[in-house]
């Protein structure tokens, strides 16, 4: 007995230091509140996410913890770790603020934006000398239409040998890829922002991604070239014809050829990548991802009333849409009163519309169309410094067909044909990232100086693991994710 009251004492501790979720809503509808603010004891900063939920981690497990929790146009929720876990719903308000006074001097649009423009380069200078502690999340679905792949033509093979070799390709096929198949990283980082280059310490990377499958078109097509190689003569060089088409490049599969050209990429190096370019692409002041704020000819602003942010700051809300037929987005930002500083932003590509792409269907087999570009895109900055990035959720897809023969000549005098094949591919891709800024600290000349980078590895899983995160503060996931599992 005195054992069974041990375990259950454990069991009830447990419990309590556990990590737990709450949902927000809106107190009126019921209605889930998307991309909400959570400060947790006065230090971290986390989202709810496109479902309205959070985490509070295992590290916060004293009752009188603090949380804030505040949305643009709501009262903000100040409560305590305790009043979660007995009531793990949290219902906002929105907030009854006097802003007659606002209304009736209310700004005109495009002269507003003017501002906006004008006061981008200071807003949104590169931070330096900081350190961010970040949640990185990436995940990613192909969902084939269509894949055939033929062997046309083969030195030296026989028909049979042909024939084989089709069937052989055919079934990698069948196995190599899924029909919806979706992979994610999740990542927590510290990320030092200096004099130079950014720098990066992974504290935790986790991956769920099925070997066998492909979510990235890249790496599927050099999936396939690694089975046609299968085929040919590894101590043998050759180059690549497809069509009309030549290539200059030398193909071989002797390992000492292979390593010269392959340069190295390991997991810090491509993350960090990943990080820069994502930094880069979501900056307002970057004119090829917002045109809707720097090609404004051919955009129409509308004002669509004021709100005050949870620490009271008078904000702007200004609608754009489409006037001219070359915009391709609509959405709305918000725009600061005191700065002209855009601490949201929500946009969508227009249906029908195309971010880029190119159709050689007819001539070359080859069509490309980035169809799906939606975000939202939450900014901050403390007295002084500039906005940065707080929270970014954004989501890209694309078309993809090819039907192009292709061949591998070998490289002798002759140039023989060595093997020869019809590739048709067509399908859809999708990826969505999220990035969370969850604290800033400052930090100086040397503490960029010393802070070291080294390579680390994912920790891979077959299905979601709730606990997976638990201490740690981490974007939820939403419910389609936690029902991946990988089947063998």
């Amino acid at each position: 007995m005195r054992y069974l009251l041990f375990l259950v004492a454990m069991l009830v501790q447990t419990s309590l230091v556990a990590q737990f979720r709450v949902k927000i809503v809106d107190a009126a509808t019921g209605e889930a509140v998307p991309y909400a603010n959570i400060n947790v004891a006065d230090s971290e900063n986390m989202i709810s996410n496109a479902d309205g939920y959070f985490n509070i981690p295992a590290t916060f497990d004293k009752d009188e913890t603090p949380v804030t929790i505040s949305y643009l146009g709501y009262e903000p929720k100040r409560t305590t770790v305790a009043n979660l876990r007995s009531d793990n719903v949290v219902r906002l308000v929105v907030a009854q603020y006097e802003i007659e006074a606002v209304e009736t001097t209310r700004p005109e649009p495009n002269a507003l934006m003017a501002e906006v423009r004008k006061a981008l380069k200071e807003n949104y200078r590169p931070q330096k000398n900081v350190k961010n502690r970040i949640f990185y999340r990436k995940v990613g679905a192909y969902m084939p239409k269509q894949i055939e792949f033929e062997f046309t033509k083969s030195t030296g093979f026989s028909k049979k040998a042909l024939a084989d070799a089709n069937k052989e390709i055919s079934t990698i096929i069948d196995k190599a890829i899924k029909p919806g198949h979706k992979d994610y990283v999740d990542v927590l980082a510290d990320q030092f922002k200096g004099g130079g280059p950014s720098k990066l310490s992974v504290i935790k990377g986790v991956r769920f991604q099925d070997e066998r499958f492909s979510t990235d078109t890249d790496e599927m097509g050099k999936s396939f070239v690694n089975i046609i190689l299968k085929h040919l003569d590894s101590t043998k060089y050759y180059r690549v014809k497809s069509g009309l088409f030549g290539s200059r490049d030398t193909i071989s599969l002797r390992k000492d050829f292979t390593n010269k050209k392959r340069p190295k990429s390991d997991a810090i190096t491509k993350l960090k990548s990943n990080l820069d370019v994502f930094h880069y692409e979501n900056t307002p002041t970057n004119p090829k991802e917002f045109e809707f704020i720097h090609d404004y000819e051919i955009y129409k602003y509308t004002y669509e009333g004021a709100a005050f942010t949870a620490a009271g700051e008078l904000v702007y809300i200004i609608k754009f849409a489409p006037n001219k037929r070359r915009a391709l987005y609509s959405g709305k930002m918000y725009v600061s009163a005191a700065d002209f500083g855009l601490v949201r932003i929500d946009y969508n590509l227009m249906p029908g519309k195309k971010v880029e792409g190119m159709n050689l269907k007819l001539i070359l087999g080859v069509k490309f169309a980035q169809n799906v570009s939606k975000g939202t895109l939450l900014y901050a900055r403390e007295p002084g410094d500039p906005y940065h990035l707080q929270y970014a959720s954004v989501e890209s897809g694309s078309y993809l067909y090819i039907n192009r023969p292709v061949k591998f000549i070998e490289l002798t005098d002759d140039e023989r044909d060595v093997v020869a094949f019809d590739f048709k591919i067509e399908g859809d891709s999708y990826e969505k990232v999220e990035l969370l800024n969850m604290s800033q600290e400052d930090l100086s000349a040397a503490g960029y100086a010393d802070a070291r980078e080294a390579d680390f590895k994912y920790v891979d899983i077959k299905r979601y693991d709730p606990n997976i995160w638990k201490e740690y503060s981490a974007i939820e996931p939403v419910e389609e994710m936690k029902r991946l599992q990988i089947v063998d």
